[in-house]
């Protein structure tokens, strides 16, 4: 993934500048050099980012009426759909409709039916493929989410034809792009009212947001358990429910604070 990203990536587009504020919202945290990409190549296989990180950083929020914009109110969305390296003209004076115009794309983004449509702003930062956007806002994106990307980018869209030159190029893309969406949005844990987990096969695309795995810690009748930590984002209100039910089995502080449920099993919050 990172080679792809490496070889494939912008040379001078704007969405250059946002790579390290997107590697600082990594769970586990890329530590001091989120440049060391030995470091991260290691990591990636288990790498998801903060969703609320991301948010904060990345979606465009709405503006209310009579709203004068100045220098400080270029958000991150703006900047990047302002761009004016060679790709991200190019795309936008060859798309047609609104969305190829920065205001009109920053506009689709924010009124977009499905909520998580801006995911798609530190999704194709990450790629290297941020002049992609204006055309994948015009596909089913905004109104079914980023995860009915797969279907679109399978399907021979004329809408596509100017983004790949050979059918390799867009199996390449598709699964990039599964990948790191779903590092963007990785699992979230529920559990049903009878204390179970609602579901226990993932595809092998999804991530799960693990930090500080301890394995080993017994043997249960069914095999090796694995205790990990979770950040709290991550977690259903299901859970945090019963957390915070038992706030006397709370111990510890900090990295070491931990919260025991009701069966026993430990979560670690952040």
């Amino acid at each position: 993934m990172e080679y792809y990203r490496l070889l494939l990536g912008p040379k001078h587009c704007e969405s250059s500048n946002h790579v390290q504020a997107l590697l600082k919202c990594a769970y586990p945290p890329l530590g001091t050099n989120p440049d060391d990409f030995s470091r991260l190549q290691a990591q990636w296989p288990k790498m998801c980012f903060s969703k609320d990180g991301l948010d904060a950083y990345f979606r465009p929020r709405k503006e209310p009426i009579g709203f004068q914009r100045s220098d400080d109110s270029w958000d991150v969305a703006r900047k990047l759909l302002s761009c004016t390296c060679t790709d991200c003209r190019g795309q936008r004076n060859s798309t047609p409709g609104i969305t190829a115009e920065p205001e009109g794309a920053r506009t689709a983004i924010v009124e977009a039916k499905n909520d998580d449509t801006w995911l798609l702003l530190p999704i194709l930062v990450y790629l290297g493929k941020f002049h992609f956007i204006y055309r994948l806002l015009r596909s089913p994106i905004p109104e079914k989410g980023p995860h009915s990307a797969e279907s679109y980018l399978k399907a021979d869209s004329g809408d596509l034809s100017a983004l790949f030159g050979t059918s390799l190029e867009r199996k390449t893309f598709m699964s990039a792009y599964m990948d790191v969406l779903h590092m963007c949005d990785p699992v979230v844990f529920k559990l049903q009212t009878d204390g179970l987990c609602p579901q226990r096969d993932y595809p092998p695309v999804c991530r799960f947001p693990f930090w500080d795995d301890e394995k080993g810690i017994r043997q249960g009748l069914f095999g090796n358990m694995t205790k990990f930590e979770i950040p709290l984002e991550y977690l259903d209100n299901s859970i945090t429910t019963i957390m915070a039910k038992y706030p006397g089995s709370v111990t510890g502080s900090g990295r070491e604070a931990r919260v025991s449920n009701p069966s026993g099993r430990c979560v670690k919050p952040i």
